[in-house]
């Protein structure tokens, strides 16, 4: 294996990337939060923040959803931020359990694709819609058993 030229400050600039990124991750988090007011009618939702160790869960309807942040690096060499939920449960696989992942970049853009071609879904405006999503495709996923 050939070492990495300038490892230490390409390493050092991903630590400023991920800080960039991660504070998407972190207003995606208190959007989404929102839901726990009553006018929106998501009776017994709850939110456990567990930004420092780069994840959130939302428990909902019987299920916890996992949240998972981490940096990556595109194959155009561009940083991006991917997010995996999970649906978890102590009985159960979490790699069988993905539910669904996304991307978004350094202007909180992601990767969903909207109704309105025209529309960019955006991390930190759209939380309530990428929440909901989630929260309905686990419904439609069953846990696959170890």
């Amino acid at each position: 294996m050939k070492l990495i030229s300038n490892s230490y400050q390409k390493a050092l600039h991903l630590s400023n990337l991920n800080k960039e990124l991660k504070y998407f991750f972190e207003r995606f988090f208190n959007e989404s939060q929102r839901l726990t007011d009553p006018t929106y009618g998501f009776s017994g939702i709850s939110f456990e923040d567990n930004l420092e160790r780069n994840f959130f869960d939302v428990s909902y309807l019987g299920v916890q959803l996992r949240f998972e942040f981490n940096l990556c690096i595109g194959e155009d060499g561009v940083a991006e931020g991917n997010i995996y939920c999970s649906k978890e449960s102590p009985n159960f696989s979490k790699e069988k359990n993905i539910i669904g992942t996304f991307k978004f970049d350094q202007a909180g853009k992601t990767n969903f694709e909207s109704d309105n071609d025209q529309e960019t879904v955006r991390l930190q405006y759209q939380a309530i819609e990428i929440i909901s999503h989630f929260i309905y495709l686990s419904a439609t996923k069953p846990l696959i058993n170890k």
